[in-house]
């Protein structure tokens, strides 16, 4: 019973955060670039549509789906209605395996997340870091090419979901 109710307790003060985040991004408030590295492309498609698209644009750029997160759903199944918001989870395992054979402890890292969004005027955007901004904080020099390499495949990604 106690491990129920501070699960519930848990998951309460998740929405919370969650309702917060998204409250502030509505007033526009976005993380420093400068600091993060997130790149940010704005689409002029509907949130549905850029979810299709980047789910496209992963398999076209021969990448995997891992794995896809999105409270718009948990939200609305819990009689919430908040706006457009997944997180695509993008990886393969062959990047996994040479990662893993020269820095395991980077492995962390992946899958690369893809944010997308609903704005309120109905258009969308995707915002990701790339993989050299997300590995740099590593000091294995063998991981840089891996992430180098990576960096234009997410680039094509973001574009081909994105353009108009």
């Amino acid at each position: 019973m106690f491990i129920a109710a501070r699960s519930r307790a848990r998951d309460g003060a998740r929405f919370l955060v969650m309702c917060a985040t998204l409250a502030l991004a509505g007033l526009g408030w976005t993380p420093a670039r400068s600091e993060s590295g997130l790149v940010r492309l704005p689409c002029a498609c509907s949130y549905e549509a850029l979810v299709q698209r980047t789910h496209a644009a992963i398999t076209a750029n021969g990448m995997n789906l891992v794995a896809e997160a999105s409270p718009t759903g948990t939200a609305a199944a819990q009689g919430f209605v908040i706006p457009g918001d997944t997180v695509a989870m993008v990886f393969r395992n062959d990047f996994a395996r040479r990662i893993i054979a020269v820095a395991p402890e980077s492995m962390i890292e992946p899958p690369i997340r893809m944010h997308l969004r609903a704005l309120p005027d109905g258009t969308s955007v995707l915002e990701y870091v790339p993989p050299s901004t997300i590995f740099a904080r590593y000091p294995q020099a063998a991981l840089q090419p891996i992430a180098a390499e990576l960096d234009p495949i997410f680039a094509k990604i973001a574009a081909d979901a994105t353009r108009p």
